[in-house]
């Protein structure tokens, strides 16, 4: 929240994950009329609740700081108190498996900002949760050769630069990629494993050829035979501490 002084706030809509709702943050937002949307959990706060409970689709309601928000706001030098409210608006966002969300906006013309428009841009953090998963889950960054502050560092710098290299290969390839899909019954994408694979082993020449021309060629056709089938609305259910194994074996 230090760093809001200095964003650009103007022509965005800034998307939140249910773990950043707190009154401090909306009251924020709200101030500098921030354009928001923003996921929260069923469980708290009790406006929450009983919007949940009720049979509305969407309403706007007030949130009131409580005594934690208000010391931390005061200690900021934000005069508040427990009458000062903010104006949000709330959207029940049916999910394909029936699943409710609720989420909370600063969009308040529902003629123009819909509830399935609000969902749908929700929708679009997923691209980035993707991606991040994969970066952490597949490429393992925390993996370090050594425990010097310069291992972790260098490290860390090549897997984001192996990272950044793979995902330019796949944009340089969408093309072609997309000509074939029109001939095909399945659309089809870049195995990132297969992918990632190639790219290790050949990096390195990269660096110690003149012209790295013929093996960024040689990537980008690797990439384009090795596909794999795009699944739409294929989704997992993610598992918790206590559904893995491993976690509960360390207990």
């Amino acid at each position: 929240m230090e760093r809001m002084e200095n964003m650009d706030f103007q022509d965005k809509v800034f998307l939140f994950d249910r773990g950043y709702p707190d009154f401090r943050l909306l009251y924020l937002l709200t101030q500098k009329d921030v354009k928001f949307v923003m996921r929260v959990k069923q469980s708290a706060p009790r406006t929450v609740k009983r919007f949940m409970e009720s049979v509305e689709k969407e309403s706007i309601v007030r949130w009131y700081p409580g005594y934690r928000s208000i010391k931390k706001l005061r200690e900021k030098g934000i005069e508040v108190n427990g009458k000062t409210g903010i104006a949000l608006r709330m959207v029940k966002a049916v999910l394909n498996t029936g699943e409710v969300e609720v989420l909370v906006t600063s969009l308040f013309d529902s003629q123009v900002y819909t509830c399935q428009d609000l969902k749908e841009v929700y929708g679009l953090w997923r691209g980035i949760e993707t991606g991040s998963g994969y970066l952490k889950e597949e490429l393992q960054p925390a993996q370090f050769s050594g425990i010097r502050q310069i291992r972790i560092e260098q490290d860390f710098a090549a897997i984001l630069l192996l990272y950044s290299l793979q995902s330019l290969i796949e944009k340089q390839s969408e093309p072609c990629l997309e000509a074939a899909n029109r001939r095909r019954k399945h659309k089809y994408k870049v195995n990132k494993n297969i992918s990632w694979g190639m790219l290790k082993y050949r990096v390195v020449r990269l660096f110690l050829e003149t012209d790295s021309r013929d093996i960024l060629t040689e990537l980008e056709n690797l990439f384009k035979k090795h596909l794999e089938t795009v699944r739409p609305g294929r989704k997992y259910q993610r598992k918790k501490n206590g559904d893995c194994p491993v976690a509960n074996s360390i207990r």
